[in-house]
């Protein structure tokens, strides 16, 4: 095993040919300037004239519009004025545009003060004379003063500087030039050479391809710190050195250098190690694995088996690993959430002091030893079955096909895992909903892109993964005009579809309007990110920005739960909502099942098991019952007899959907009066159901107004019984409603 990976180290190109056939010519130079709009850089300053590039957003971060670092600084410094007044009268930077003529005709000299050059300045009607050579600072076409190495514009600036520091003309031409780079957006790589070169403008190539953005300060400063350490390669260090070494810098700013040198690190590995066999590296970039894009939006990236520390297991597991992606059985997380079993099972081996030299060597002894060692660890029961269920996936497979010559027993036998705990919907409780959906809550969120998200989640359920994804077009109309909305399931990996409000189809055709507005060249995502680092709208939103934005959102909103404590909500909780909403309202399971799109009718069973626990709740809270005659019937609600008595209800409701209370008789007894309930002596009913008497007997009211019109005496009869039978029965429901109101006030 060692000499094939020795061999195929022997056949991977070095790093330096690999980046001199990758580096694209327009990188190579000392100085990269990426243009206005480049995704590197994102959208341009919004001052008329300047040719900044995007730093502040005094508009949000999702207008679209921003100012250059220096104007930025300027607004801030002014006291963030009102930004649209303020843009009125900005004008552009002298660091980012060039000198003004002389405004005096036929002069060849730039101004030095009032619109006029020196000579001008001092004689208006006389004639000015001009050096012989240009002035020193690059892109200057003007003239020298005569006798100066400076034009009248920059010897003006010049003298400014020099009046409080010791400053030289080589010196005050070098600050221009850094200005004016650091204002256009440059890339200054001067100051390194060679290899590390070389690798700095592949990270800017790598990026800019990618659509991600690098800020040009924060990469000029890592280029600083790392032309001070002189290192051959940015892989001299690991990752961890890199930032080890920018947290021992003097400032604030030039600690952040580490995340540069970090993210260049990790590109040039990528780089390196799938340049030959993609599958020999111990760390995997999903993306650049051959598996055709099937697992671009997994939340898991990468995976990292240099963590295991036996080579024999790390090779293994890698193999394991490439079968199960290459099959499609398993996704990237599952597969990291095994190495995670086999670290901590690694982990165990060095405390308990246990050898494991081979595949061969693994007991079942050392696996019950491991099973103990996992009950007594702080983690929750689903966790611990997740920790060894990966251990035994991984040795089912390796025995199935004979990759390792394991021990015929060397596994966990079925029951001997911790049980799969069930878990009940995290819904939000519907008084929370009810604030939390108003327009006026909605519109509290800070950009349109989130409000955007909040409601498609609401109303959808979707996984925040699903719907943070959806297509820059999602909405399809199906020849009825109803709107449906299409999507990928990525955790069943396939297409589904669901009807949608007509309130949500028109907030995705106000999104689509801006995303027109905030990306002229258009996005590929209905929701694109927020921020500065999205210019071109080609990053779809992010969860972690949505889970930010909700906690900032509620916090705002500042609203309480029915113990007083503050909400707090999950993107996924929605979801949990939305099912829970429909079985209350007595929709099929099949049907949520479809809406939810759940891969079977076992995962939507757990809100039904949810929605006799609601139920059972009511039946507590409201054991007392009014039959016919306007009597109340009290239920028994503990011990055996309760919960027969719940079993009971449970089944009359399974039996017969009346629309204004429930059957009283056994499952098994027939009953002697269909359909003429409010006669029937096995009638029950309860509070939930007094605004369906009334409205009743208001339409009974009305049909033996019109029957005694009519002279309909057989009509007018049958409806005086249900008159008097609901007569009754609202009066007792008023008894108990005021009975308990009274209990209510004593407690």
């Amino acid at each position: 095993m060692i000499a094939a990976v020795t061999a195929v180290q022997r056949a991977r190109p070095s790093l330096e040919r690999l980046l001199l056939a990758s580096v694209r010519l327009e990188f190579r130079g000392e100085v990269f300037v990426a243009p206005r709009g480049s995704p590197l850089l994102g959208s341009g300053c919004e001052v008329a004239g300047c040719t900044g590039y995007e730093h502040y957003r005094p508009w949000g971060r999702t207008a679209g519009r921003a100012l250059c670092e220096l104007h930025g600084l300027r607004w801030i410094k002014e006291g963030r004025p009102e930004i649209e007044a303020w843009l009125a009268r900005a004008e552009p930077l002298r660091a980012l545009c060039p000198a003004p003529r002389c405004e005096i005709e036929g002069c060849a000299r730039s101004v030095y003060l009032m619109r006029r050059c020196g000579g001008h300045l001092r004689r208006a009607e006389a004639g000015s004379t001009a050096g012989d050579g240009e002035c020193l600072v690059e892109g200057c076409r003007f003239p020298t003063v005569p006798g100066k190495a400076l034009c009248d514009s920059h010897l003006r600036r010049f003298g400014q500087r020099a009046r409080n520091r010791p400053l030289t003309i080589v010196e005050f031409v070098a600050e221009v030039d850094a200005e004016r780079e650091r204002a256009q957006g440059a890339y200054v790589l001067r100051p390194v050479s060679g290899a590390l070169r070389l690798e700095l403008q592949y990270l800017l190539q790598h990026e800019r391809d990618a659509g991600r953005a690098v800020r040009p300060r924060l990469f000029n400063d890592a280029v600083a710190v790392l032309a001070r350490e002189n290192p051959r390669s940015l892989l001299d260090r690991d990752v961890a050195g890199w930032r080890e070494l920018a947290r021992a810098m003097p400032t604030r700013r030039l600690r952040l250098t580490g995340a540069v040198m970090a993210l260049a690190h990790r590109r040039l590995c990528e780089l390196r190690d799938h340049a030959g066999d993609p599958w020999a590296p111990d760390r995997w970039t999903i993306a650049r694995l051959p598996l055709g894009g099937a697992h671009d939006r997994d939340r898991v990236k990468s995976l990292d088996f240099a963590t295991i520390g036996r080579g024999w297991l790390r090779e293994l597991l890698k193999r394991w690993a490439r079968y199960r992606l290459q099959t499609g059985t398993l996704k990237p997380q599952g597969i990291w959430r095994a190495v995670w079993s086999f670290r901590e099972f690694e982990r165990f081996l060095a405390v308990s002091g246990i050898e494991l030299a081979g595949a061969e060597d693994l007991s079942r002894a050392m696996l019950v030893e491991f099973l103990d060692h996992v009950a007594r660890l702080p983690l929750a029961p689903n966790t611990r079955r997740g920790l060894l269920r990966g251990i035994n996936i991984v040795l089912a497979d390796v025995d199935r096909h004979g990759w390792a010559p394991l021990q015929r027993d060397a596994r966990y036998y079925p029951g001997e895992l911790p049980a799969q705990s069930e878990t009940v919907p995290r819904f939000i409780d519907e008084a929370v909903m009810r604030q939390l959906e108003t327009d006026q809550a909605l519109a509290r969120l800070t950009d349109e892109t989130t409000i955007t998200a909040v409601l498609v989640l609401i109303e959808t359920g979707l996984r925040s993964n699903d719907a943070l994804h959806l297509p820059a077009d999602p909405v399809v109309m199906l020849p009825d005009g109803s709107p449906v909305l299409r999507f990928v399931n990525h955790k069943r990996n396939r297409e589904a579809a669901i009807p949608i409000s007509d309130r949500l189809l028109e907030r995705i055709r106000h999104q689509q309007a801006h995303n027109a507005r905030a990306f002229p060249s258009g996005s590929p995502w209905l929701l694109p990110a927020v921020g500065p680092r999205n210019g071109q709208g080609q990053t779809p939103y992010s969860p972690a920005t949505l889970r930010d934005r909700l906690r900032a959102w509620l916090a705002e909103l500042a609203l309480l739960d029915a113990q007083g404590r503050p909400v707090a909500v999950t993107a996924h909780q929605f979801r949990h909502t939305l099912g829970t909403r429909m079985i209350n309202k007595d929709v099929p399971l099949e049907v949520i099942r479809r809406m939810l799109d759940h891969g079977s009718l076992q995962m939507t069973q757990v809100y039904s098991r949810l929605s006799d626990a609601k139920l059972r709740e009511h039946f507590d809270a409201y054991h007392e019952r009014i039959n016919r005659r306007g009597e109340k019937v009290t239920l028994t609600t503990e011990g055996v007899l309760g919960e027969a008595a719940w079993t009971k209800e449970r089944l009359a409701r399974a039996r017969q959907a009346l629309p204004n209370g429930y059957c009283g008789l056994p499952l098994q007894q027939r009953c002697p009066h269909p359909n003429a309930c409010l006669s029937c002596e096995s009638f029950l009913t309860d509070l939930t159901f007094l605004e369906g008497h009334r409205e009743h007997l208001a339409r009974v009211e009305e049909q033996l107004e019109k029957a005694s019109e009519n002279g309909w005496q057989r009509i007018a009869e049958s409806n005086e019984s249900d008159r008097v039978n609901l007569i009754n029965i609202i009066e007792g429901l008023e008894r108990l409603e005021t009975e308990n109101a009274s209990d209510d006030r004593a407690a």
